[in-house]
């Protein structure tokens, strides 16, 4: 599953984060995050992140719905926002 959303980055030396709100300084961008979720019942599933020319970093979940569930919350990708491709 994929879906692709805008999210304010905070640039770090060597990574990144979401940036909280009311950041506005100088290493807060908002970019392209593309995000991915990949796995399955047995193993888990991750939700693969991906902003526009930073490092991917995941997150690890017991259910595809948790890991659809947090990226509404920290991204705000709709239910309806992510594609099987």
């Amino acid at each position: 599953m994929k879906a692709i959303t805008n999210t304010k980055i905070r640039k770090l030396k060597g990574g990144w984060k979401v940036a909280e709100e009311g950041d506005d300084s100088e290493y807060v961008q908002e970019l392209k995050v593309e995000l991915c979720i990949q796995g399955n019942k047995k193993d888990g599933y991750h939700l693969v992140m991906m902003p526009e020319g930073c490092f991917a970093a995941d997150y690890h979940y017991f259910s595809k719905q948790e890991a659809k569930d947090d990226a509404a919350e920290i991204f705000g990708v709709p239910v309806d926002g992510w594609s099987n491709d």
